[in-house]
């Protein structure tokens, strides 16, 4: 009885195996793999170094076969004929791209399709024979032999083009050396080429800042009354911060400019003037509702720099009046005055300036405050004469 069941138990093990193989192959029939398979044969022009029976098959990276046989065409030893087996509902159409892709660090290739429309027709293919797909012309070039062609390519391009290379390369070697031996002219065409676009760089600007007097020779009395200086008036071509340069530029083109505009400028310094000599009633804007006792008006004519036979000289030239309260002119004088630039550079130009300026706003202050003061003692002069005791007999 023991033997019996021993047979038992083996007959059943065999059967339970040979069933569980007929499972596997079953599910790996159906739905492991090796169930229905589209077959495409692809055409490629060159080497397909690296692929073989079994490697895989790529839709736009999705894996959806692999390669079933490769061989090469008979008729055309350069073409190579690989079939490769895919899933029928892979939509491979007539306009789909094959090539061979490298993958992971090994860089196993691969054959790879991507593209295609849903609108393009199947594949075209022979009786009795898969269809056809074409790869592109270097699907099976791998980087090393790509860059070999290319540089292959160069030489050939290189070497029929050798007598005008080494013709160019002599021109090169002719002009460089015209450069060089012409540096300097080529550095003075450069930098006026800068200046008439206005891209050189801008020298950097120097400040005339016009100094107010310190000294007034002959300065007697001070006036009493409130003095306003109102913004003097000037042309267009004044009225403004930069110095004017009539004739030859300066060397280098510096920017002079003053604090402020020149009007204001001279405003300033003016009033400053008359504070430094001790007048200290004086405005340069008179307040609101405020009527000032007198008034001194500005009115620039010349102030610059002009170039001549014995070279540059600096210019100033304005005219003061001075009005009483009720706007009759006191008096009237023009002031001028001229200093000679004794170089070439920024510095010169402005201490020329500053000379000539200089030299007007003292003789500009003792005549102003001369002339107020004997229009504040005209009115007690008549006062005194009006109010005299009549002549006997004056009647």
């Amino acid at each position: 009885m023991e033997i019996h069941a021993r047979y038992t138990l083996i007959g059943a093990f065999v059967l339970a195996t040979v069933a569980g193989v007929f499972s596997f192959i079953f599910w790996m029939h159906n739905g492991g793999g090796i169930g229905q398979r589209a077959l495409y044969r692809v055409r490629y022009e060159n080497s397909v170094a690296g692929l073989l029976k079994g490697s895989a098959v790529l839709f736009n990276g999705v894996r959806i076969g692999e390669v079933s046989s490769l061989q090469i065409e008979p008729k055309a030893p350069r073409q190579i004929i690989v079939t490769i087996s895919v899933d029928p509902q892979t939509p491979v159409r007539s306009d789909t791209r094959v090539s061979i892709e490298f993958q992971g660090l090994s860089g196993a290739p691969a054959v790879a399709l991507s593209g295609g429309s849903a609108e393009a027709a199947a594949p075209p293919h022979e009786a009795g024979q898969p269809p056809l797909l074409v790869a592109d012309p270097d699907a099976g070039l791998g980087l090393t032999q790509a860059a070999r062609q290319t540089l292959k390519k160069i030489d050939a391009v290189v070497a029929a083009n050798s007598e005008p290379l080494r013709s160019a390369i002599a021109n090169i070697d002719s002009f460089a050396g015209a450069l060089a031996r012409n540096s300097g002219r080529v550095d003075g065409i450069m930098a006026g080429v800068e200046r008439l676009t206005g891209g050189a760089p801008k020298q950097p600007s120097k400040i005339i800042s016009l100094a107010s007097a310190t000294t007034f020779a002959g300065l007697k009395k001070l006036p009493a009354g409130q003095l306003v200086v109102p913004d003097p008036t000037t042309l267009m071509s004044l009225d403004t911060a930069k110095l004017l340069i009539q004739g030859e530029p300066l060397p280098g083109s510096p920017d002079l400019q003053f604090p402020d505009t020149l009007t204001r400028t001279l405003q300033m310094r003016v009033v400053q003037s008359f504070e430094n000599a001790g007048y200290l009633r004086i405005l340069a804007r008179s307040p609101d509702g405020v009527a000032a006792d007198f008034q001194m008006l500005l009115d620039i004519r010349q102030f610059g720099l002009t170039s001549g036979e014995k070279g540059r000289t600096a210019q100033v030239e304005y005219g003061a009046k001075v009005l009483n309260r009720d706007g009759r002119m006191m008096a009237a004088r023009i002031l001028k005055a001229q200093a000679p630039v004794t170089g070439e550079d920024v510095f010169a130009v402005s201490a020329a300036i500053e000379a000539a300026f200089g030299n007007t706003l003292s003789e500009l202050v003792v005549w102003a405050c001369g002339a107020i003061t004997a229009a504040e003692a005209e009115p007690k002069t008549k006062k005194s004469a009006t109010s005299s005791p009549p002549k006997p007999g004056a009647l």
